[in-house]
């Protein structure tokens, strides 16, 4: 007997698959009668380069396309009043978050990071007129 695995994750009580359309399909093309499912804990199935890829290149590089355009501060409102702080890549990893629209870097699979690293790159290009590089395929060949 095959196993067949799909990736979700628990979030207050309640199971939420990462691609609950593949899961239906799958069992609208099995047999009536008895099934069971086996749940494991397991890690997020995105992949380490692709978050190094995120986190070397693409957050830098925005954060100098931001910087270049003007943005070098941002300001958050403490109590009654503004307090300004100097643009750095946490910021920019918030920013890049919210724009390119993720929840969770954290639950993402490797398709969700492949699209989130996509809009990324396509936002860093529209809003701030920069350019990302592409990965270095040879990267592991490298000293």
């Amino acid at each position: 007997m095959s196993a067949t695995t799909f990736y979700g994750y628990n979030e207050k009580g309640k199971f939420h698959w990462h691609h609950q359309i593949v899961f239906d399909s799958y069992w609208q093309g099995q047999p009536d009668g008895n099934q069971s499912a086996t749940f494991d804990k397991s890690v997020a199935p995105k992949t380490l380069p692709q978050m190094a890829y995120y986190h070397a290149v693409i957050v830098p590089e925005a954060l100098k396309g931001m910087i270049a355009s003007g943005n070098d501060t941002y300001e958050i409102k403490v109590g009654g009043g503004v307090k300004e702080f100097k643009m750095d890549e946490v910021m920019v990893d918030k920013i890049l978050k919210g724009a390119c629209q993720v929840k969770s870097k954290g639950r993402m699979s490797i398709e969700e990071a492949s699209e989130f690293i996509d809009r990324c790159i396509r936002w860093c290009a529209r809003y701030l007129g920069c350019v990302i590089p592409d990965p270095d395929p040879n990267w592991k060949e490298k000293p």
